[in-house]
This record gives C-alpha cells, sequence and structure tokens, in this order.
C-alpha cells in the first residue's frame, strides 16, 4: 500500500487533535498522505469503543480504503 491515512477513532478526543492533523496533512502537501476522520470522530464513546461501535468504524473505513480502488494495493 501506497500513502499513509492518519485516522482518529470515536474514542472522546478534543476536536483540536483532527485540526492538528488536517494541518500536518495540508503542510506535507502529499496527495498520498490523508486524514480519514471517521463520522464520529471523537465524539463516540468516552472510554474502550464497544463492539457495536468497532463495527462502525470498520465499515467506515474499509469504504474509504475501497473508494481508492485496487491500484491503492499497488506498489
Amino acid at each position: 500500500m501506497r500513502g499513509a491515512a492518519v485516522p482518529t477513532t470515536v474514542l472522546e478526543h478534543d476536536a483540536n487533535w483532527d485540526r492538528a492533523i488536517d494541518a500536518v496533512v495540508a503542510e506535507c502537501n502529499d496527495p498520498q498522505v490523508t486524514h480519514f476522520a471517521y463520522s464520529r470522530a471523537g465524539t463516540g464513546t468516552p472510554g474502550h469503543p464497544r463492539i457495536a461501535e468497532d463495527e462502525e468504524m470498520a465499515r467506515e473505513l474499509c469504504a474509504y480504503l475501497e473508494s481508492f480502488g485496487e491500484e491503492l494495493w499497488e506498489q
């Protein structure tokens, strides 16, 4: 796999984390470096994710990776 996707999780965290990641990704100015944000990034659970939240994150991440097509996995 080429490039890097930098995600946070649905664990509760300050939105500044995601803004800081966005800033670093923008500074990299590389289309192969992205910040993937879950739909509930930072707002899901205050503790360890539950199975349903893990499944939700897995579905979203899989859809994101699939959006790049098969060439994503080529070197």
